[in-house]
Formats: structure tokens, sequence, C-alpha cells
């Protein structure tokens, strides 16, 4: 699932895909999630230890859930920063 069209809500602050069918790589197209504080991926399947890498621009981001997405590694949160 892309996010380009959330283009319009630049003051979002919370997003919820939880249970969905989104990757981490959906987050390729990140300017209009600078205010994004709070993301919750939870039971994403498709999210990958590589995908990550795109959510570690998000600069304003503090909390992130990410349970029961399986596969998910120290090594996958270090993309993080």
């Amino acid at each position: 699932v892309g996010l380009a069209h959330l283009g319009p809500l630049l003051v979002l602050n919370r997003l919820c895909l939880s249970s969905g069918r989104c990757s981490a790589e959906g987050f390729t197209y990140q300017e209009p999630l600078a205010a994004l504080r709070t993301l919750k991926l939870n039971w994403c399947k498709r999210i990958t230890e590589a995908g990550l890498a795109h959510l570690g621009p998000l600069a304003a981001l503090r909390e992130l859930s990410l349970s029961h997405c399986g596969g998910i590694t120290d090594a996958g949160l270090a993309h993080l920063g």
C-alpha cells in the first residue's frame, strides 16, 4: 500500500495500519508524514527487516508498534537508527 495519497494530511501524527496488507516499503514517500509520532503496524505480515530502513527518516516518530509482524530481529530494528 503506497502512502502518497496521504499528501494532504500534513499534520497527521498517528497512523494505524494494523492487520493490513502494508509493507514498510510503502513509506518510501514520506514527505507528508513529517509530523508522524505514532505508527502501528501490528499483524502486518509483509513488514521486512530491509523495509524498516524506510522508517528511519521519520524524525518525529516516537512510538512504533510491530507486534506479531514476525521475522523482525534486532538487526532489522537497527535500520531505525
